[in-house]
C-alpha cells in the first residue's frame, strides 16, 4: 500500500490546489497557489499535537517558492510525521500491564491484607529484589543511566516495605516493573520477558504473604 496519497482541491473555494495526505492517518499537507502567480505557493499541514489540530498558512503575510515548500515538507516529515509513526510503534505500556499484574494478583496476596511485613517478609523481599536487578543487568544489559533509573526504582521499593502494607505495596511493585520497562524502552514481547522474571523471583516469596 502506497504511504501518500495526493488529490486536487478547492481551498477558499478556489481550484488547481492540492492536498498530500498520509494514509490511514489524520496527517495531511496542503499546497496554495496565489492566484496571481502559478510561483507563489503557502502551505498548511496538521500538527503533532492533541486531536492533530492544522498549522494555518504559512507564511502568513508573504509567499514561498517551490523550493520554499519543500524544505517545509521536508521539515513535516521529520517534526510530525516520523514521530506520528514512532508513537504509534511504540508498546502500549498500560496494556501490557493490566495482561501481567495478575503475576502479584490476589492469588498470592490477599487483596484484603492491610497488614504490614514482618522482619522476616522484609528481609525476604530485599533479597528478591537484589536478586531481581541482577536479572535484569544480565538480561537486558543495561547502559550505566538506564542502571541508575532501575537502582532509584528497586531501592524505593526495597524502602516502601518499611511503610506500606502488603496491598499498597503490592501496587507499587506492579508499577516498579513497568516504571523499569519503559525505561529500558522494551517492546511487548520483551517487556513480557521482565514481568515473567519478577514472577519468577517473587514466586516463593510472595507464598509468605498470603
Amino acid at each position: 500500500m502506497e504511504m501518500f496519497s495526493v488529490s486536487d482541491i478547492d481551498v477558499e473555494g478556489e481550484s488547481g490546489h492540492f492536498e498530500i495526505k498520509v494514509n490511514n492517518s489524520p496527517l495531511k499537507f496542503l499546497i496554495r497557489n496565489s492566484s496571481g502567480n502559478f510561483y507563489q505557493l503557502d502551505c498548511n499541514y496538521t500538527l503533532f499535537a492533541p486531536n492533530y489540530p492544522m498549522s494555518g498558512f504559512i507564511p502568513e503575510q508573504d509567499w514561498f517558492d517551490i523550493g520554499q515548500i519543500y524544505s517545509q515538507f521536508s521539515n513535516w516529515l521529520k517534526d510530525t510525521v516520523k514521530e506520528y509513526f514512532d508513537e504509534m510503534l511504540l508498546p502500549d505500556h498500560w496494556q501490557q500491564l493490566n495482561a501481567e499484574k495478575t503475576i502479584i494478583s490476589g492469588a498470592e496476596i490477599n487483596s484484603d491484607d492491610i497488614s504490614k511485613f514482618s522482619a522476616n517478609e522484609k528481609q525476604q523481599l530485599k533479597l528478591s529484589i537484589n536478586e531481581f536487578r541482577l536479572l535484569i543487568l544480565k538480561t537486558y544489559r543495561p547502559t550505566p543511566d538506564e542502571i541508575k533509573v532501575i537502582d532509584s526504582r528497586l531501592e524505593y521499593l526495597a524502602e516502601s516495605l518499611e511503610r506500606l502494607n502488603k496491598i499498597d505495596w503490592r501496587g507499587l511493585a506492579i508499577s516498579t516493573v513497568m516504571s523499569i520497562s519503559i525505561a529500558l524502552s522494551l517492546d511487548t514481547e520483551k517487556g513480557k520477558l521482565l514481568f515473567g522474571l519478577f514472577k519468577q523471583v517473587f514466586a516463593k516469596v510472595l507464598q509468605l504473604l498470603q
